[in-house]
């Protein structure tokens, strides 16, 4: 899913493997700079233990590729605070 995203926007960003204990201090460091949650332990414990699969048929109406390939040019354009969207009025 990460790849066909930077495929779609066109993004030369490098998609690496790293230890947990960097990535957490990375997440971490980008939270301070952008002065946001960018992914919470529990998040980062769902992503780690395949919990976002799902083995039941599709219910959405259309591809998430055909929705990327529609929206691909706005992507990636605004950072969104979490912290913005949900806890500030």
């Amino acid at each position: 899913m990460v790849r066909l995203i930077r495929a779609k926007i066109r993004s030369r960003a490098r998609i690496v493997n790293m230890p947990m204990g960097m990535v957490r201090g990375l997440l971490g460091l980008v939270g301070l700079l952008v002065r946001d949650v960018v992914l919470t332990e529990d998040e980062l414990a769902g992503l780690t233990s395949n919990l976002l699969v799902s083995h039941s048929a599709p219910t959405a109406h259309s591809r998430f590729s055909a929705w990327l390939e529609q929206n691909a040019g706005s992507l990636g354009i605004r950072y969104a605070s979490e912290l913005e969207r949900h806890f500030n009025p």
